[in-house]
C-alpha cells in the first residue's frame, strides 16, 4: 500500500511539474500567445453575441405570449351542446389547464350601474384557477361578487375593488321586463389583460341571468318568472277512422304534420283504444318520425288535415322502459310504459303547473293501487317521480303499464335534456339546458396546438394563437440554424489556427521535449503538454469573447430599451447556456492540441543533441 502511495505521489508531483512547464512556456511566449487568445477571442465573442440575440429575442417574444393568457385560449368556433360528461373529458385532455362551460351569447348580456355611471358588458364564467385572472393576480370571485376589465372599470368611473355596483338584466316578454342585483367587485384586470368591456363573475350566477332571460323565475336572487314547464313532444300520431284515408291525404297529413313516414296498423297493436268499439273504426294510421319528434302544433295540424274526415288524431310515443314502486311495498318493478288511449285519457294532469293530482298510471287487476313512484333513465338524464296506480282491466300482463300522452310526451323530452319533479307545484320542470360552449385554456404555448389537434378529432373546431405561436417557433429554428451555420465556419476556422499553433510549437521546442525525455520524462506525461496549454489559451479567450459580449449586449438593450417593458432584454445568456459555451470552447481546444499531441509521440531522447 506504501508502494501505491508513492506512486500516486510521484505521479502528482510530475503533472505539477508538467503544469509549471505548460505555464511557463506560455509566460515565455506571452506575446504569441496573447496574440493567439485574442484571435480566439474576436471570434468567440460575435458567437456569444449571436446565441445571445437569438435567446434574448426568442425568449422576450415567448414571454410576451406567455403573459398574455389570451394566446393560451382556444375558442369553440360554434355552439355546441356540452353536457356534465363532456366538460369532465375536455378537463381531462392532456395539456389543459383550465375548462369552464359558458351559457349563450344572448345570455349573457347585462348593464351595470355605479352611482350616476352605466355601461354594458359581456358576462364571463370564471372559477379557481382561470389563467385570465391568476396571471394578473386578481382574486376569483366568490358568490355575490364580479371582476371587471379595465375598461369597464373606466367607463364606471373608475370603481374600485370592495365597491358594490348594480347589475341589471332585462327581457322581452310582450314588454321589456327588468331585475337588479347588487355585486361586490373583487378585483379589477389591469388593461393589458382585455380591451374588451367584460365582467368575470362565477358560472352560477351567469346561468341565473340565462335563466332569466329565458323568461323563468331565479327564486334565488327574487327574480320573478315563469316555472319551467316541460311542454310534450310526440313520435307520432295515430289517426283512426271509419274508412281508410286516401293516398292524398295521407300525403298532406305527413307533410303538414312533420310526421314524414305513414304505415296502417293491423287488430291488436298497441295503439288499439281500449273502451271504444273498434269494429267501427277500422281505418287505423300511424304518422311518426324515427327521431324527429313534434309538439302540439302537429295535433292541430293534423286535426286541421283530417276536418270532415269523422277521424280521431291521438298522439302517440314509443313505448320506454320504466321501473314502478309502490309505497305499500317493497319490491319493484320493471315494464314498458305506453300511450293509453279512449276516454281514461281525458284526466287532469297535464303538466300545467299547480295540478291538483298526481299523473296517472294504469296497471293490471293483479297489482295494488296507490301511489308509487316512477323512474326512467335515458343515457345520463334520470326522473323519478310520484304516480297514482289505477286498474284497467283491458292490460293482462303485469309489466304493461299505460299513462296519459302527456306523461308520455314529457318523459320524451329525457332525450335531450334532463328533467325535475317540482312537489309543488305537482309538475315536472325542465332541468338546466346544456351549456353552449366553454372557455377552454392550454398549459403552456407547446400544448396549444396539440390540444387544438385533439379537440379537432374529436368533432369541436377551435380558434386559437397558433399561427403566432408557430413564427415564433420557426424564429427559433431560423436563428439556431443561424448561429449552426456561423459556429461551424467561424470555430473550424479558430481551431484550425490554434491546431496550427500548437502544432508549429511543437516543431519549434523538438530539442527541449528532446531534452526532457532524456531527463526520464515519459511521452505520455509530454502529451498533456499541448493541451494545457491549449485549455489555457482557451480559458483567456473565452474570457475575454466574454468581456466582449457583456459589453455589446449592454449597449444593444440599451437602444431597444424604448421598445422593451420591464424587465425585457433582446440579448443575454443564463449561466447554463454560459458554461455549455466554455465546455465547447474547452473541447475544441482539446480537439485541436491532439495534432501537437500526435507530433510529440515522434519525440525522443536523441532529438535533445540532433541539429536541426
Amino acid at each position: 500500500m506504501s508502494a501505491t502511495f508513492k506512486h500516486e505521489g510521484s505521479a502528482l508531483r510530475i503533472m505539477a511539474v508538467v503544469v509549471k512547464l505548460a505555464a511557463g512556456t506560455l509566460r515565455h511566449e506571452w506575446i504569441p500567445s496573447l496574440c493567439l487568445s485574442l484571435s480566439l477571442a474576436a471570434v468567440l465573442c460575435p458567437l456569444l453575441l449571436v446565441l445571445g440575440l437569438k435567446h434574448g429575442t426568442v425568449t422576450t417574444l415567448r414571454n410576451r405570449l406567455t403573459r398574455n393568457p389570451a394566446n393560451l385560449e382556444l375558442r369553440p368556433v360554434a355552439s355546441d351542446p356540452l353536457d356534465p360528461a363532456r366538460l369532465a373529458e375536455l378537463r381531462a385532455l392532456p395539456g389543459v389547464s383550465f375548462v369552464v362551460p359558458t351559457t349563450r351569447v344572448l345570455g349573457s348580456a347585462a348593464t351595470l350601474r355605479f352611482d350616476t355611471a352605466s355601461t354594458g358588458t359581456d358576462l364571463m364564467p370564471t372559477g379557481p384557477g382561470d389563467p385570465m385572472l391568476s396571471t394578473y393576480g386578481c382574486a376569483f370571485p366568490q358568490e355575490g361578487e364580479i371582476v371587471l376589465s379595465h375598461t369597464a372599470s373606466a367607463k364606471l368611473g373608475k370603481v374600485r375593488a370592495g365597491e358594490r355596483v348594480l347589475v341589471e338584466v332585462s327581457r322581452f316578454k310582450g314588454r321589456i321586463e327588468k331585475a337588479t342585483t347588487e355585486l361586490r367587485v373583487a378585483g379589477i384586470l389591469p388593461a393589458e389583460a382585455t380591451g374588451l368591456t367584460l365582467s368575470y363573475v362565477p358560472l352560477p350566477f351567469q346561468e341565473r341571468v340565462e335563466q332569466y332571460k329565458d323568461g323563468l323565475a331565479v327564486p334565488e336572487l327574487g327574480w320573478a318568472g315563469d316555472l319551467p314547464l316541460a311542454i310534450p313532444e310526440y313520435d307520432g300520431i295515430i289517426v283512426l277512422t271509419k274508412t281508410p284515408l286516401p293516398a292524398h291525404l295521407v300525403s298532406r297529413l305527413c307533410l303538414e304534420t312533420g310526421f314524414a313516414t305513414a304505415r296502417e296498423l293491423r287488430g291488436g297493436y298497441q295503439g288499439d283504444v281500449p273502451g271504444m268499439d273498434q269494429s267501427e273504426l277500422p281505418g287505423r294510421l300511424l304518422c311518426h318520425n324515427a327521431d324527429g319528434p313534434q309538439g302540439m302544433g302537429a295535433l292541430a295540424a293534423a286535426r286541421n288535415v283530417l276536418r270532415g274526415q269523422n277521424a280521431l288524431v291521438h298522439p302517440w310515443n314509443e313505448p320506454c322502459k320504466v321501473t314502478l314502486a309502490p309505497a305499500s311495498e317493497a319490491g319493484k318493478m320493471i315494464g314498458s310504459l305506453s300511450v293509453l288511449m279512449g276516454t281514461q285519457d281525458q284526466e287532469a294532469w297535464a303538466n300545467r303547473g299547480a295540478e291538483a293530482n298526481l299523473p296517472d298510471v294504469w296497471v293490471t287487476a293483479a297489482l295494488l293501487e296507490g301511489e308509487a313512484w316512477l323512474e326512467t333513465t335515458w343515457k345520463e338524464h334520470t326522473i323519478r317521480l310520484p304516480v297514482q296506480l289505477r286498474h284497467d282491466a283491458a292490460i293482462s300482463r303485469a309489466n304493461d303499464f299505460r299513462t296519459s300522452a302527456a306523461l308520455t310526451g314529457v318523459l320524451r323530452l329525457l332525450h335531450q335534456r334532463a328533467l325535475v319533479w317540482d312537489a309543488s307545484s305537482r309538475a315536472i320542470l325542465l332541468g338546466r339546458r346544456a351549456h353552449s360552449g366553454f372557455r377552454l385554456y392550454a398549459r403552456s404555448l407547446e400544448d396549444v396546438e396539440p390540444v387544438r389537434l385533439l379537440l379537432q378529432r374529436q368533432g369541436i373546431e377551435c380558434r386559437s394563437e397558433s399561427t403566432q405561436i408557430a413564427r415564433i417557433s420557426s424564429l427559433d429554428h431560423d436563428l439556431s440554424l443561424v448561429f449552426g451555420l456561423i459556429s461551424v465556419f467561424g470555430m473550424g476556422g479558430a481551431g484550425a489556427s490554434l491546431a496550427l499553433s500548437l502544432y508549429g510549437a511543437v516543431e519549434r521546442r523538438r530539442r527541449d521535449y528532446g531534452m526532457l525525455r532524456t531527463m526520464g520524462m515519459r511521452c505520455g506525461w509530454l502529451l498533456l503538454l499541448p493541451m494545457l496549454e491549449a485549455l489555457t489559451l482557451a480559458t483567456l479567450a473565452f474570457a475575454l469573447g466574454l468581456g466582449g459580449f457583456y459589453g455589446l449586449a449592454g449597449v444593444i438593450n440599451h437602444l431597444f430599451a424604448e421598445q422593451s417593458a420591464a424587465a425585457e432584454v433582446f440579448c443575454r445568456l443564463p449561466a447554463a447556456m454560459l458554461l455549455c459555451a466554455y465546455s465547447a470552447t474547452c473541447v475544441l481546444a482539446a480537439v485541436a492540441s491532439l495534432g501537437a499531441a500526435f507530433r510529440l509521440t515522434t519525440v525522443s531522447p536523441a532529438d535533445a543533441i540532433k541539429p536541426f
